[in-house]
């Protein structure tokens, strides 16, 4: 796939998250061998597909790998199903293997996350992310809060 007046093409996977049924979950699109695509171009392919969420693969020199994430209006910091799509597109293409039990380190806009795999006893994967500690930027007096929603404390 490529944009016009550009010959690259870049493999997207339409992967459902949360899901072992077909056409069930959270889907996303995941792009991979992005590494040459500028900001605009995905941000246009997110649009394209329209979904939720599009990750794209690139090479990271601080972690395994790097993905970043778009809607198809903006870029955003981090996302849970489209890091398990993003995995399970790795691991079905053979860019990741997992025999047993594997920890991968994943860049993101929000910074580096460990996502561990494990095997299932249907041999399905588990895939599971961690989170970021959250970070609380400002705190709100309770009285303003309970204004801005038309309530107040009876």
């Amino acid at each position: 796939m490529g944009l016009p007046g550009n010959r690259a093409r870049h493999p997207i996977v339409q992967v459902d998250a949360f899901t072992t049924e077909a056409y069930g979950g959270n889907p996303c699109a995941v792009v991979l061998d992005a590494d040459e695509l500028s900001e605009s171009a995905m941000q246009a392919i997110a649009r394209e597909m329209n979904l939720s969420e599009t990750a794209f693969v690139l090479r990271s020199d601080k972690a395994d790998v790097r993905a970043r994430y778009f809607t198809p209006s903006a870029e955003i910091p981090l996302a849970g199903h489209p890091t398990v799509a993003t995995i399970h597109t790795l691991l079905g293409e053979g860019r990741l293997t997992a025999e047993g039990d594997l920890s991968v380190s994943l860049e993101l806009q929000a910074g580096v996350v460990t996502v561990d795999v494990g095997r299932e006893s249907n041999g399905r994967n588990r895939i599971i992310m961690s989170q970021k500690r959250p970070e609380f930027l400002r705190t709100y007096d309770w009285a303003a809060v309970l204004a801005a929603f038309g309530l107040d404390e009876r």
